[in-house]
């Protein structure tokens, strides 16, 4: 019962009506509040919020809950969420620390996974593009779309495409950019992630 409404919660989050999200988090806490997901809520609640602090508390303690346990996905997932946090403050360089650290617990227990991979590379990518480095960029999103490429979820892809016309554009590459554009865009559709193309479309209104 208390996961269905946990699932619940999660729904009213991703439909972007926080407050019954909220309202169910609180109502769950008591009897979930150690759990992966709802700790995930959590912390994802607490960014919407702007509370970057409570949001690093929340994923720091998912992180140590995870390597407690001696879950390896969940001990991946920590990572990346808290690099996550570390981004939202404008700290890049501590946030690539964790994805490298990511990267370590990826390359030791989940090697083979090129999901795992493509989001691990593209991080690697973008974290670099925002600390202006988009030369030393370029090849992780490189790999990125490699790593995506070999399985079938499209959103992957289309992401690794729409950072590398990032990356193009930040190294005044605008053709390789542009087709870039227009690839993500394409995939965001076929993937019918409707969103992820709309802001695509905007990037592709710079390349005009």
């Amino acid at each position: 019962m208390e996961e269905e409404r946990l699932n619940q919660a999660w729904d009213y989050f991703v439909a972007g009506d926080l407050d019954q999200a909220r309202s169910l988090m609180l109502d769950l806490e008591e009897v979930l509040g150690e759990s992966f997901s709802f700790l995930n809520l959590k912390g994802y609640l607490y960014l919407a919020d702007r509370d970057i602090e409570s949001a690093r508390f929340v994923f720091e303690s998912y992180l140590d809950l995870a390597r407690q346990v001696g879950d390896r996905e969940q001990e991946h997932i920590g990572l990346h969420q808290l690099a996550m946090v570390y981004r939202e403050q404008a700290d890049y360089a501590q946030a690539l620390a964790l994805i490298e650290e990511e990267a370590a617990c990826l390359e030791q227990y989940f090697s083979e996974d090129k999901l795992k991979w493509s989001v691990n590379h593209y991080e690697q990518g973008y974290l670099r593009l925002k600390m202006e480095q988009a030369s030393e960029a370029l090849p992780w999103m490189c790999l990125s779309l490699e790593a995506a490429l070999t399985g079938d979820d499209l959103v992957a892809q289309a992401c690794a495409y729409r950072g590398l016309a990032e990356t193009y554009l930040a190294l005044e590459q605008r053709e390789a950019a542009r087709n870039h554009v227009i690839k993500a865009k394409s995939v965001f559709l076929e993937a019918g992630d409707y969103l992820g193309a709309e802001e695509v479309e905007d990037l592709l209104a710079n390349l005009v």
